[in-house]
């Protein structure tokens, strides 16, 4: 590949729900100056050269919100995201035990185990 080859940029669908989860993949910055360590597994290599990160998406949103946006403010920012849960979007919001940054993978699997897909 040239320096003008286009960046691989993938997702992978991991969990569809009315919140789906992928996991995205780009290519690392400095790719082309990349080389297998001696005791590196491929996937190891591999993971370095298209570095991944989760993100969430579901209908309404702008674009995709990966997990650290969910950071700052989480109990504020979770709560919004799954507000047509009321009861859940309570729990999160009155930082309830459970229903930390933490625990993020749990709250949206109970958000889709309630709702209604669009």
């Amino acid at each position: 590949m040239g320096s003008l080859a286009p960046a691989v940029r993938a997702n992978l669908l991991v969990k569809g729900g009315c919140i789906n989860e992928y996991v995205w993949y780009d290519r690392a910055e400095n790719y082309a100056m990349m080389q297998k360590l001696p005791n590196e597994s491929e996937e190891e290599y591999m993971a370095r050269l298209y570095p991944s990160k989760m993100v969430l998406n579901k209908p309404g949103d702008e674009k995709p919100r990966s997990l650290d946006y969910f950071a700052l403010k989480f109990p504020v920012k979770m709560s919004e995201y799954v507000a047509e849960n009321k009861d859940l979007a309570a729990k999160v919001a009155n930082k309830e035990d459970g229903y930390g940054m933490l625990r993020i993978m749990e709250i949206i699997a109970e958000y889709n185990s309630t709702c209604t897909p669009k």
